[in-house]
């Protein structure tokens, strides 16, 4: 199983979910989590730990009972991101490796474990990605309801013609 570990986030990302979590962004740490990763992604953000003074005692710990309940979204996001990401310049048969074979074979735990800090330097860049959009750049509940509404109409022109507002008055 892939994700049969507690997953530790310290630093300012942890802060930076926290404060997503508790705007009522997200229930749970694990929403960040899933989202982050699809979310660093599509942004090609990669970012790594902090360790900077600041954020030193800042850590979320987000359950393994938590993971078991979502490995199957959680795993076909990973085996999506492993077969898409070529910024390596491997070629598409070592990404179905990657993908597919990589975790499941007892001898190439080394092969996982490097695949999986790939897969968690999205989630970091997708974490700060979110705080950015949403929360940096807000005061009040309005303003991170407001940069949430932003996001999400971008997000939507990025895969449609339409804006959003063309289809919240299409539902009308």
């Amino acid at each position: 199983m892939l994700f049969d570990r507690n997953i530790i986030i310290t630093g300012k990302h942890s802060a930076y979910m926290d404060l997503l979590k508790d705007n009522n962004f997200f229930s749970r740490h694990l929403d960040v989590y899933i989202n982050a990763a699809i979310i660093g992604f599509q942004y090609n953000r990669k970012s790594s730990s902090d360790k900077s003074e600041e954020y030193k005692d800042k850590r979320t710990q987000i359950h393994t009972e938590q993971l078991v309940r979502e490995s199957s979204i959680l795993e076909f996001i990973y085996r999506l991101i492993m077969l898409l990401d070529s910024q390596k310049e491997i070629n598409l048969e070592d990404r179905i490796n990657r993908a597919f074979r990589d975790d499941s074979l007892s001898d190439v735990s080394e092969k996982h474990a490097e695949n999986m800090k790939i897969f968690n330097h999205y989630v970091l860049g997708g974490i700060e990605i979110l705080y950015e959009k949403i929360i940096e750049k807000g005061v009040t509940e309005q303003d991170f309801m407001k940069n949430a509404y932003e996001f999400i109409k971008e997000q939507n022109l990025s895969f449609t013609n339409k804006s959003a507002d063309e289809i919240l008055y299409e539902l009308k």
